[in-house]
């Protein structure tokens, strides 16, 4: 019975533990790394689903775009869809240090090949961990104030929904960008 109850007590004070490193809604459960640990990687972009809705009057104007790792379809409400391709590839290091490179070919055909170094750090306290800064990006993935919705050893998913009204015309939107652990 005593050794019964000593599992219980360190299964008890054990699972508040691992729990700790758990800090966005849609994380493991359970994760025996650091979120420091699991966002220091190298990550390429697989998917991106956006909509945005823009308001001017009586006018409404939607724009969806979808990425799924090489192509992307835009469509315009008015307008003819159109398509591109490319690829987006960071890799964020323990010391703040983050690269990218990136290649976009338009629909037009021209080919845009875009490589840097920035800095990268987290904006809310350490104990949330879950908006960060990252620098870089160019035309598929830009960047900036990115909150994370999902953090896993092989998955990261950045949301990013708002609106804005500028004069009356109101605009909202929606996207998520879906990245893999390549290592």
């Amino acid at each position: 019975m005593k050794r019964l109850l000593l599992i219980l007590l360190v299964a008890a004070f054990s699972i508040p533990t691992f729990q700790s490193c758990k800090k966005g809604a849609n994380d493991p459960a359970i994760s025996f790394k650091s979120r420091d640990a699991r966002l220091t990687a190298t990550w390429k972009l697989t998917k991106i689903a956006s909509t945005s809705t823009y308001y001017s009057g009586s006018n409404q104007i939607i724009r969806t775009l979808a990425y799924d790792g090489t192509t992307i379809t835009e469509t315009v409400t008015g307008y003819p869809t159109t398509t591109a391709s490319g690829t987006y590839e960071m890799t964020i290091e323990k010391n703040g240090v983050m690269s990218w490179q990136e290649t976009y070919a338009s629909s037009g055909g021209s080919v845009d090949v875009q490589t840097s170094t920035g800095r990268w750090e987290w904006l809310n306290t350490d104990k949330n961990k879950t908006v960060v800064l990252l620098d870089g990006g160019y035309n598929i993935f830009e960047g900036g104030i990115c909150v994370i919705d999902r953090l896993a050893t092989k998955e990261l998913v950045i949301r990013d929904e708002g609106n804005s009204n500028d004069n009356g015309d109101l605009e909202t939107w929606d996207i998520t960008y879906t990245f893999e652990n390549t290592k």
